[in-house]
């Protein structure tokens, strides 16, 4: 949920004063980033993207505006990142770049060691090598800067190396809790660490920033762990070969995928650009547990001959460019469908992704395969935390004020409801959408009463979209993204009208093109140079092109309103000449 609204004005800093901004992420999902600021230091807690849901022309991806950071690049001492999910490190070189381009000369990153391997192969990939120091950091590890020291803590979810944040501040802790789920069986030895959470509630905590995705579901996230069974029964039972389909981070996913498969001696195939990334650092860094020799390459997949194997894909999303969508389709380079294999989509549609998803199982089944999906069979877990699960974490932490953060706005007000079952007062959760700040600072009602913290002021910042077009590698604006849907829905006309006069007489050539109109384009041609024609007719004497123009443009759409429903956009090139 954007916000396009006016800026509200800002209140100094004061020396023990700490500003929250719910930048973005607060009220859709994807575009995560939190901004932490007291009067010497600023700090990010993720800068992420969010993808064109296609009703974008034009726009591959949704960045959010920095406007507020890039005017305040002297404070700015660190970007921390929770874990390395797109929609959370996804914006991140479009971020740094404009700090480079605005004279920051040393850039200082944070995250633990997979989130760190993803980054850096994004900055590799924009070109910003020498701008940016990448710190890999281990839970526990303390980061001082000027007024504030950040800390990372243990969580499990599902990609490698996830983390939450503590900020400590002169108003106590603020925890921000990234993307969680609190499982007790981790496939990759990852939990969520509540005993550091209840030190830091016993400590102190001001505000609980807190992942909100799934507020509305009830009870417990299942543990990844829940998924071995029916892993094990389809390897088991698969007569040909098998195609898994899951995301690529989720490398807890793929080391199930192979236990499931040891003692029977199948080989693996990875197919995807990303999925052999996210493998490679995993392997790397010690978060995938395999044979040496297990993954096959494309040499050797070529020259198998067997089905004895197990191909471990992305596109569980319907992704148009990824390897299941151009195995649907007949287009992938190496893998074709055959009758008898075993395709397991290993994930749940992302709001939005059903319709794509759906396609490419109907084009799977029709070309012979059998598709296991989460309707069916119990083939995928959820990596983030369900209502009793967030309960817990607020009972743990006890922070004197809660910000529902990472959701769209139906899951921010859940957790608002979750807040208050368990004793925090209205006033005290703060529901805030991007753009929104928050002044916290300490207050003493009296020189014998306790000190506590309080809400000096919200205000509101701009936090609009900021389309990119991945192509062109460049900011579509807005209103050629709004011209580009008048035309996909409208059509377009284009008229060139030559006028040639001599000797008092005038002749008139006119060349009619037409896209997108529903209507047959020969009659419509006849149509317009009819009624363009019957104009310059009538028009006695001289007339100046600039008149002719706003005449022809007020026939031709009077006209088109009698034959067609939709309405074009009109180009009309007109030009005189004199004999």
């Amino acid at each position: 949920m954007s916000n396009h609204q006016t800026n509200t004005p800002l209140l100094p800093l004061s020396a023990d004063g700490v500003r929250v901004i719910a930048l973005s992420g607060y009220g859709d999902i994807g575009r995560n980033m939190t901004i932490i600021e007291t009067e010497r230091s600023l700090i990010i807690i993720d800068v992420g993207v969010m993808f064109s849901d296609g009703e974008l022309p034009g726009v591959d991806l949704i960045i959010s505006d920095y406007t507020y950071v890039l005017e305040r690049l002297d404070k700015l001492e660190g970007i921390f990142f929770t874990h390395g999910h797109e929609d959370h490190i996804g914006g991140a070189p479009y971020l740094f770049r404009d700090l480079v381009d605005h004279g920051m000369t040393s850039i200082q990153a944070y995250g633990l060691g997979f989130t760190r391997s993803l980054l850096n192969g994004k900055i590799s990939e924009h070109g910003l090598k020498g701008s940016v120091d990448l710190h890999a950091i281990q839970p526990g590890e303390l980061v001082e800067l000027t007024d504030v020291d950040v800390e990372f803590f243990s969580v499990a979810h599902s990609i490698p190396d996830s983390a939450g944040i503590i900020v400590h501040t002169g108003l106590g802790a603020l925890v921000h809790t990234g993307d969680f789920k609190i499982d007790h069986t981790p496939i990759l030895g990852q939990t969520t660490d509540l005993a550091r959470l209840s030190e830091v509630g016993d400590s102190g905590t001001f505000l609980l920033c807190s992942d909100s995705t799934y507020a509305d579901v009830p009870g417990m996230t299942p543990p990844e762990e829940s998924l071995r069974a029916t892993f094990e029964q389809i390897v088991e039972a698969a007569p040909g070969r098998l195609i898994f389909a899951t995301f690529a981070s989720l490398i807890s996913r793929i080391q199930l995928i192979v236990d499931a498969a040891h003692g029977t001696n199948r080989k693996f195939f990875l197919s995807g650009r990303s999925m052999l990334k996210a493998t490679k650092y995993a392997q790397e860094l010690g978060h995938l547990n395999t044979d040496q020799n297990l993954f096959m390459n494309v040499e050797q997949f070529r020259k198998n001959t067997d089905d004895n194997i197990i191909i471990v894909c992305t596109g569980s999303q319907g992704e148009t460019n990824a390897a299941l969508t151009r195995m649907a389709n007949g287009i992938h380079q190496q893998i074709e469908i055959r009758p008898g294999d075993t395709v397991v989509l290993s994930s749940n549609p992302i709001p939005g992704n059903e319709k794509a998803v759906f396609r490419n199982i109907n084009r799977l089944v029709e070309l012979g395969a059998n598709v296991i999906h989460n309707k069916i069979a119990n083939v995928h877990v959820r990596g983030h935390a369900a209502a009793e699960e967030l309960k817990l974490i607020q009972r743990i932490v006890r922070p004197e004020f809660i910000l529902p953060a990472q959701g769209e706005y139906r899951h921010l007000l859940h957790h608002r409801t979750l807040a208050a079952e368990i004793g925090m007062t209205d006033e005290n959760i703060l529901v805030g959408t991007d753009g929104d700040v928050f002044d916290f600072r300490l207050e003493n009602e009296n020189a014998d009463g306790p000190v506590r913290t309080v809400l000096e002021m919200s205000s509101r910042i701009a936090s609009d979209y900021v389309y990119i077009d991945t192509h062109r590698n460049r900011i579509s604006n807005s209103s050629s993204i709004e011209e580009r849907k008048e035309l996909s829905t409208d059509g377009l006309i284009s008229l060139r009208v030559h006028v040639s006069e001599a000797n008092h007489s005038r002749k008139v050539a006119i060349r009619v093109k037409s896209i997108g109109i529903d209507y047959p384009t020969e009659d419509l041609q006849v149509q317009i140079e009819s009624a363009a024609n019957n104009l310059i007719s009538s028009q006695e004497g001289g007339i100046s092109q600039q008149v002719l123009e706003t005449l022809l443009e007020d026939e031709l759409t009077r006209s088109l309103k009698l034959l067609i429903p939709q309405r074009p956009e009109l180009f009309l090139d007109i030009f005189f000449t004199k004999q």
